[in-house]
């Protein structure tokens, strides 16, 4: 791997060579509305989803406790964050059908 860290993710370029290079990964100010998540609280984390959902009343935040985490999902948003210690942890983006939410869409 030609020095590179270990922990780097790697993807496989053919190149008739199999060069081996770093992925492309996006910073979190890539991440649109989603910026700053990581480490937010539940009461700022169900503010993000009325303002993704434009005060729609449909918009049905759910909420799910668990002994060692919880998670805050909104289905029609195809987003759902795990919290551990009251702090979110974990951002699930979903596809169009996955465990019955909508797509997530970034952007208009």
């Amino acid at each position: 791997r030609r020095g590179v860290p270990a922990a780097m993710p790697w993807q496989t370029l053919d190149h008739g060579d199999n060069d081996i290079v770093p992925l492309d990964l996006p910073s979190e100010r890539d991440l649109g509305p989603l910026d700053g998540i990581l480490g937010a609280s539940a009461a700022r984390t169900e503010a993000l989803f009325g303002h993704l959902a434009g005060g729609a009343s449909d918009a049905e935040i759910e909420s799910k406790a668990f002994p060692d985490c919880r998670y805050i999902s909104c289905k029609r948003l195809g987003l759902s964050f795990r919290l551990r210690s009251g702090r979110v942890d974990v951002a699930f983006l979903y596809s169009e059908g996955a465990d019955g939410f909508s797509a997530y869409i970034a952007g208009p």
